[in-house]
């Protein structure tokens, strides 16, 4: 129990930090005047630090366990907001986001922890995991954009996130918390041919990518649509993002429990198409309280789709969960770099600020795409399904 625990707190850690990029990046453009390309380019070397983290992390924990990739994490979780704090170049900026990224082996190591607990059903575990997650996402970002319009300049708030941050990991140095017990493991090169020779697995995988476009896209783009272009302050746009998370994560509470005796496919599917519509609004010319309302609503929509991708996932291949779950992280920061850097593109390519309209179609069509795919992603998923290890 304790090591779930410790597990949910360094998730907090890791999350609080990340949480802080979105709203920030208005502030980095004028900090290091910056393009929208530049700007989103910060986000990318992000996503681009966790899918390295993750091609190593996922093998890893299935070889040594979790503790080791999770001590890691935290020393790469310290040095990176402490870098982006200090930085006096956008280079060193975007060096402070990569470590930042690469801090991601916490992030398999605690999901896997969690996975593999056996406290509940793997689709619980998940989305308390995803919803804990989601509730440090609904907060951050609307006290980043309050304290930002009080004077507090984003660079002092990564150091605050290191700071916490060296204490989780004193923390969980001293808990003891047992890593999950694994059959021997194969090769790597074996483990990941039976992974890539699954093509229900290589489905999920591109189906990720596209949901992860959609996710991070509607997300990163918030701050800088409703501040650069509809007028509003930190303060409201950060409110966005909290009403956006708080609605991700009280489906991730909610939805699993409500819906398990419909097809999880059907109930993906359904949301992400509210989802694709509410962030397809933002294209149409309108008013700054609809654009608000709209992309807050979405994440409604985004709810359950990642638990439920990662527990078909861990379903799939019970025993090596670390890897599985490795390369779905990876690819989502592989999308995660795609997405904001492209919709960056987009937006500088129209001057009077209408790109950053018809940036919003790049995560619309993705998530109309992976709407499509999700009953064959999840035609399998039980979602009472625990661990074998533990039943």
């Amino acid at each position: 129990m304790a090591g779930v625990a410790g597990a949910f707190v360094v998730l907090i850690a890791r999350i609080l930090v990340f949480a802080t990029i979105a709203p920030s990046l208005p502030a980095v453009r004028a900090r290091f005047h910056a393009s929208y390309f530049q700007a989103g380019l910060g986000m990318s070397m992000a996503f681009a630090g966790s899918m390295l983290a993750n091609l190593v992390g996922g093998p890893a924990v299935d070889r040594w366990g979790e503790r080791r990739l999770i001590h890691l994490g935290n020393i790469l979780g310290i040095a990176g907001p402490f870098l982006v704090g200090f930085s006096s170049t956008v280079g060193l900026f975007y060096a402070g986001m990569l470590l930042i990224g690469l801090s991601g082996t916490s992030f398999v190591g605690s999901l896997a922890l969690i996975s593999e607990s056996g406290k509940a059903p793997r689709v619980l575990m998940l989305n308390a995991a995803h919803g804990t997650m989601a509730i440090v996402l609904a907060f951050v970002p609307w006290v980043a954009g309050m304290l930002m319009d009080g004077g507090v300049t984003f660079q002092q708030l990564f150091l605050a996130g290191g700071w916490f941050s060296v204490i989780v990991a004193i923390l969980f140095f001293f808990l003891k918390a047992p890593d999950t017990p694994r059959k021997r493991q194969q090769h790597l090169l074996a483990t990941y041919k039976r992974l890539f020779a699954k093509p229900d697995f290589l489905v999920m995988l591109f189906g990720v990518f596209l949901y992860i476009g959609l996710e991070t896209g509607v997300t990163t783009w918030i701050p800088l649509f409703l501040v650069n272009h509809d007028g509003l302050d930190m303060g409201l746009a950060g409110g966005c993002l909290m009403v956006f998370w708080l609605l991700m994560s009280g489906g991730r509470f909610l939805i699993p429990r409500l819906g398990l005796g419909v097809r999880p496919g059907a109930i993906v599917r359904t949301l992400l198409s509210f989802a694709v519509f509410m962030s397809a609004v933002v294209i149409l010319p309108g008013p700054a309280w609809l654009h608000w309302l709209v992309l807050g609503l979405s994440g409604l929509g985004m709810s359950v789709s990642f638990p439920f991708f990662q527990a078909a996932t861990a379903q799939m291949f019970p025993d090596s969960v670390g890897t599985a779950f490795g390369m779905l992280s990876a690819t989502v920061g592989l999308s995660g770099t795609v997405f904001p850097s492209v919709m960056g593109w987009v937006s500088d390519l129209f001057p009077d600020g209408a790109g950053l309209r018809w940036a919003f179609l790049l995560p619309a069509v993705a998530g109309l795409v992976v709407s499509l795919l999700s009953v064959s992603m999840l035609r399998d998923l039980k979602c009472k399904a625990r661990p074998k290890s533990y039943t």
